[in-house]
């Protein structure tokens, strides 16, 4: 009876530690949008003007920035985003500090492009790294 008493205390003992072990930090694979990324055309326009230039920067770990210029010069705002595929294709969720903008991806070797699923319209990044 002592041997089935110390048996099961063994076994209470073994899963109490197992319960409390900690599965660690989330890890994160790459993912093919992390870099910088420049604007240059919505809906088939070009950029031309330097001051209309917004850039993404997406790292790893779902962080990243959102830079653009206003009347005060350069501008960056720290964002969070997600990559997800669906039925419909890739989903980028890009987080900002008041809202969530929602795009459907297509990314080439050099661009990255962007249509926003409310609106529709088509935003064309280039990798800045080949500027």
């Amino acid at each position: 009876m002592t041997k089935k008493k110390y048996l099961l205390s063994l076994l209470v003992v073994i899963l109490t530690a197992l319960s409390l072990t900690s599965c660690g930090d989330e890890y994160y694979d790459y993912s093919p949008i992390e870099g910088r990324w420049t604007l240059v055309s919505v809906n088939g326009i070009p950029i031309e003007n330097e001051y209309n230039i917004e850039e993404y920067e997406f790292k790893s770990g779902g962080r990243g920035y959102y830079g653009y210029y206003t009347n005060y010069g350069w501008t960056e705002n720290r964002i969070t985003w997600d990559l997800l595929d669906d039925n419909y294709g890739t989903l980028l969720y890009v987080y900002y500090r008041t809202t969530t903008r929602i795009y459907e991806v297509t990314l080439t070797p050099d661009y990255l492009y962007l249509t926003d699923t409310v609106t529709g319209n088509l935003f064309v990044y280039k990798d800045a790294s080949i500027w």
